[in-house]
């Protein structure tokens, strides 16, 4: 794995002959663009022919792009933070294997398995060895995806068709601990629903320390709940300076319930897309 960048990946690999797919999350700008873009035998809905065909219209989106096509992701390439997905290379010809590869991989039982999420490809490819890599990645011949700090690039050692083992390997890759998935579902909740304030905050501060003091405040009023736990979030990423005033601070004595109730009547704070 090497740091890299996504337009310098894609040249490389066009210039060896090898086809470009993407993986497109439900929230990727560029989805409905693409999809009117590409004719239909380019692109699919992953869940589509699959025990979770009912979500399809909701799930990830496969697509072989051209070169010419590849400037409707551009606003998306540009905003990795968003976690919208990845992108991977092909042999010419393995676009239908390629689809029937992850498609074997998707179900967990009757859980989904999430391998359009960047986080959880990245997360994978990092604790798989050389020998268990091929099994995963299948016809994939490299792949290009944000990794959390920079985008990163992973060669498949053997591309190829494989069976999905009995005991899969990535399938014990350990989750991110509670901490972690808090900042994760955190950040993925402010680039989803707002993008723009917190775009502003990137450029005065660093968001993963804004979010953790954020999240230990909650932790230290008992805000965890998602319902409190918006409230401060969106309450915080809104205020001057990105930072509460001393008026939100817990009174002597009074329980984190009727805390929460206090200052939910007194501050309000009407924004599309919260709940708040």
């Amino acid at each position: 794995m090497t740091a890299f960048d996504p337009w310098q990946w894609m040249a490389s690999q066009r210039a060896r002959g090898h086809a470009i797919v993407v993986m497109l999350d439900e929230d990727a700008q560029a989805r409905r663009a693409m999809m009117g873009a590409l004719p239909s035998e380019r692109w699919c809905a992953l869940y589509d022919a699959t025990p979770a065909a009912q979500l399809a219209a909701h799930g990830p989106l496969c697509l072989l792009v051209d070169a010419s096509e590849m400037r409707l992701l551009q606003d998306d390439l540009g905003a990795p933070q968003r976690h919208w997905g990845w992108l991977a290379s092909l042999a010419p010809g393995s676009w239908p294997a390629w689809l029937e590869h992850w498609r074997q991989r998707l179900m967990v039982g009757p859980v989904l398995y999430r391998l359009h999420d960047n986080r959880v490809l990245a997360r994978a490819i990092a604790a798989l060895g050389a020998a268990e890599l091929p099994a995963y990645l299948g016809p994939s011949i490299s792949l290009c995806y944000w990794q959390g700090e920079a985008w990163a690039v992973t060669d498949n050692p053997a591309p190829g068709n494989y069976p999905v083992p009995a005991d899969p390997a990535w399938l014990h890759v350990p989750a991110p601990g509670e901490r972690a998935t808090l900042l994760a579902n955190a950040d993925r909740y402010l680039c989803r629903h707002h993008y723009d304030r917190y775009l502003l905050l990137a450029t005065q501060q660093a968001p993963d320390a804004w979010l953790s003091t954020v999240l230990e405040q909650a932790r230290a009023w008992d805000w965890l709940a998602p319902q409190r736990l918006e409230l401060l979030l969106l309450h915080s990423l809104y205020a001057p300076e990105f930072k509460l005033g001393g008026e939100w601070a817990a009174r002597p004595g009074e329980p984190s319930h009727l805390h929460f109730e206090r200052v939910k009547r007194e501050f309000q704070l009407n924004l599309k897309g919260s709940s708040v």
